[in-house]
């Protein structure tokens, strides 16, 4: 009797401390008793805080009025259902009002959101899931992009250097720089005739030229052309990621990399993406074993020469 009385004063006064927080919720110094509280769980069976304070939290973390740490964020949305579905329409809300270039920017939201980290419990991947599932295709194709991103930069360079069929990874590419057409279906919608004309042309002649251990950039000349005279700002992107993966992955590549990359960053306004491109390739590669070394040596050469510019 006692113990069972001692778990209900105990979940009545976690209540009522949790009403007592619910104007208070913005104070910057109740931070770690709102952490304490989502993470309290106690003994019994039923939700000892008031739906009124979770709601409450849930609102004021996602206006970003609040800073709380992944477990407590975590602990709210697994008590709290309808805190999970307001999370993920609001993630849904942001995609769809806020213009977005790349799959780069897509993925920061995502990932800002904490609902890809909230997603390795299997309740909410399920909750998630069915809300992604409701609406359409590119929503869910978004997430599962910008959650899995470095597969793309694989894919781009499998595309190279691998015996492959390139038009679904021409497809994941082309999605990676143009996310934000809806009624993308496969790479020819998706870029248009002319730009995936572009694309396989100079996809075509860097395959030509994969396997030269002697290059030049006058080589090299017609790519380059087309990336620096395409008007499409999504094209002149896809076109430089194969080209800077042919230039650290081909046999004559390294040649000429460096003048290659610089003169595309000088005509264009690549800079911010080649950086990108470089640092992760470089991060992956690192972890890769001694038979990148000659590879990562030349990506932190043109990454010291990049960052004076980006």
């Amino acid at each position: 009797m006692c113990r069972g009385k001692e778990r209900s004063v105990s979940a009545s006064r976690v209540n009522a401390v949790s009403i007592f927080c619910v104007p208070l919720i913005t104070l910057p110094d109740l931070s770690p008793l709102l952490e304490t509280l989502l993470l309290y769980h106690g003994g019994s069976p039923k939700e000892v805080l008031c739906p009124e304070f979770l709601e409450a939290v849930n609102e004021a973390f996602l206006k970003k009025k609040i800073s709380l740490p992944e477990s407590a964020v975590f602990s709210l949305w697994l008590r709290h259902l309808p805190s999970l579905e307001k999370a993920t329409l609001h993630l849904l809300d942001r995609l769809v009002s806020v213009q977005l270039n790349s799959l780069e920017e897509v993925a920061c939201v995502i990932k800002d959101s904490l609902l890809p980290q909230a997603a390795s419990h299997p309740a909410i991947f399920r909750v998630v899931n069915e809300i992604f599932n409701s609406l359409t295709d590119l929503f869910e194709t978004w997430f599962l992009v910008a959650c899995f991103g470095e597969w793309l930069d694989i894919a781009a360079e499998q595309l190279l250097k691998a015996a492959v069929q390139p038009d679904p990874l021409l497809w994941l590419l082309a999605f990676y720089y143009c996310p934000q057409n809806e009624n993308q279906q496969r790479t020819q919608a998706m870029v248009g005739d002319v730009g995936i004309v572009e694309v396989e042309a100079v996809y075509s002649h860097l395959m030509m030229l994969f396997s030269c251990a002697d290059l030049s950039v006058r080589d090299l000349e017609a790519a380059v052309h087309r990336i620096t005279g395409t008007e499409q700002c999504c094209i002149q992107h896809l076109l430089t990621h194969l080209l800077t993966n042919f230039l650290l992955f081909s046999s004559g590549g390294h040649m000429v990399a460096q003048e290659c990359i610089y003169h595309i960053t000088e005509t264009t306004d690549t800079s911010k993406e080649v950086y990108s491109l470089l640092t992760r390739t470089a991060h992956r590669l690192q972890h890769h074993g001694e038979e990148n070394q000659r590879t990562v040596k030349l990506l932190n050469e043109l990454l010291q020469k990049l960052t004076l510019k980006v």
